[in-house]
């Protein structure tokens, strides 16, 4: 089977209520298998507009991987797993600071999860350290949280 290829990437400019966002949409070599993601830069919108579409026909762009991230409502199981990116206490707080700047996350998350009163930095640093106990009490090094990260591959190539 084929590696999974980018073969488009589309800029949308949005704007509710008083807020531009920049929403990307990659597609795939997969039918029906495209991914979408806010790339909004406060009060830059068009810079980064402008730089997606400069790159996205680019022959290096079609080579990225694609790396399948949870978000703060769930993770993937430690078997699942393949990239764990571990974060310092500093790096959390960084993480949080960015979830507070990010315009869509502020207050409450536009989908929580299912009866979780937790605001969504909450819920994000409380799943990144409980990954890092997981891989604490499977004898792998301490850290104070770890994200996971999982390659994306074809249907059957696994």
């Amino acid at each position: 089977m084929s590696a999974l290829k980018i073969t488009a990437v589309r800029v949308f400019v949005t704007r509710p209520g008083r807020s531009r966002l920049v929403i990307v949409k990659v597609a795939t070599t997969e039918p029906d298998l495209y991914g979408l993601g806010c790339a909004t830069f406060t009060q830059r919108h068009s810079a980064v507009t402008a730089a997606i579409e400069q790159v996205s026909d680019q022959q290096w762009a079609r080579h990225c991987e694609l790396w399948l991230y949870r978000g703060a409502w769930q993770e993937w199981e430690p078997h699942e797993i393949e990239m764990a990116v571990p974060l310092s206490p500093d790096e959390v707080e960084r993480k949080r600071m960015a979830i507070f700047k990010h315009e869509s996350q502020k207050d409450r998350a536009l989908f929580p999860g299912p009866n979780d009163p937790r605001e969504f930095w909450q819920r994000a640093e409380d799943r990144n350290r409980e990954t890092a106990r997981l891989y604490d009490r499977l004898g792998l090094p301490e850290y104070e949280a770890i994200e996971g990260f999982v390659l994306h591959r074809r249907t059957g190539s696994r």
